[in-house]
This record gives C-alpha cells, structure tokens and sequence, in this order.
C-alpha cells in the first residue's frame, strides 16, 4: 500500500476497510481428471453453481469442468483443460 493511500485508510473506521476486503472475491481454476468426485462434494457442501459439463475455450480446446462458489463468494472451477500442449 503507498503512502498515501495508508493514510487515506488511517482515516477510515476499521470497519470500513474490513468491508472493501471482504467484497473482494477470487476466481481459481484447480486442473483434474476428477471432475465428477469434486462436483459431488460441492454439491454435498452446497456450494455448486454449474454442473459438469463439455466445454470449448477460446484455443478451440475441450475440456469437462464445474464451478463452485465458496462460503467466502470465491468462485472455483474444475476442470480437465490443463494449457496449450507443448509444440
């Protein structure tokens, strides 16, 4: 954090700065042959948002993923894509 805006967060109530972190949310693509075993356990935990299911990426690539949203609003894919195959 510069300085300035340190001293901008000095000024503010402890909470509002608890609150500008919490609404700050991250995406992770976890690579996995397992798609199905995790679509199971976030759907036990209730957290699935898409069910698996065949996709294509913008690189013409397949891949099988799920997404899951976290208890904390981080959003969470996985999937079998694993990159661009080494040339």
């Amino acid at each position: 954090m510069d300085t300035m805006n340190a001293d901008a967060a000095a000024d503010r109530p402890a909470t509002a700065i608890a609150d500008a972190r919490d609404t700050a949310r991250t995406f992770q693509a976890v690579a996995s042959d397992e798609v199905d075993a995790a679509h199971r356990r976030v759907v036990d935990a209730d957290e699935a948002l898409q069910a698996p299911h065949e996709t294509r990426f913008r690189s013409r690539a397949a891949a099988y993923v799920c997404t899951a949203q976290d208890p904390e609003g981080n959003l969470w894919a996985f999937g079998t894509y694993r990159g661009p195959s080494p040339e």
